[in-house]
């Protein structure tokens, strides 16, 4: 398995969107991606989706796509969940807790030396998790700030002015 670097090409994924569409990564080509990883039961990921709605709605009409990617199992609750909150965009579902490639992008990896002793697994999944996606389906930023940061902001408007 290897971990999403920054300047390699992004791994491509399906997953159904909100209407039971497949969409690709790699059909995005062209487009600055801004992903975002969540799950229904991760509270920091939804205090977060305010503001990943107001760069949507900042970069409406210009070359960039928004992808909220969720994992989970239960694909009405998640439906309902986005629906009842009117999140916009492409919004993705995975059918696993951490399927892959979604699991690549949040993946943290902790020395094995820091859990000796412990029963617990050396690559963990790392959510709410920002991914940033050049024009050319290269990864730029491989731990993106934070939707509301003046970083993130920054550099969502230097690809765009690529």
């Amino acid at each position: 398995m290897e971990l999403v670097e920054n300047g390699k090409t992004a791994p491509n994924f399906t997953y159904v969107d909100i209407n039971g569409d497949s969409i690709s990564l790699h059909n995005l080509k062209g487009n600055v991606i801004a992903l975002d990883f969540w799950a229904i039961w991760c509270k920091p990921c939804i205090a977060q989706m305010p503001d990943f709605e107001k760069l949507k709605s900042k970069y409406k009409g210009k070359d960039i796509r928004f992808i909220s990617i969720s994992s989970g199992k239960d694909i009405d609750q998640w439906r309902n969940f986005v629906l009842k909150n009117e999140w916009k965009d492409i919004q993705l579902f995975t059918g696993s807790p951490f399927g892959e490639p979604q699991i690549y992008y949040t993946l943290d990896y902790m020395p094995t030396a820091a859990l000796k002793g412990t029963d617990i697994n050396p690559l963990l999944p790392n959510i709410p998790r920002y991914v940033i996606i050049d024009k050319d389906l290269k990864i730029h930023n491989n731990k993106a700030p934070k939707p509301g940061s003046e970083e993130m902001d920054g550099i969502i408007q230097s690809l765009l002015e690529k």
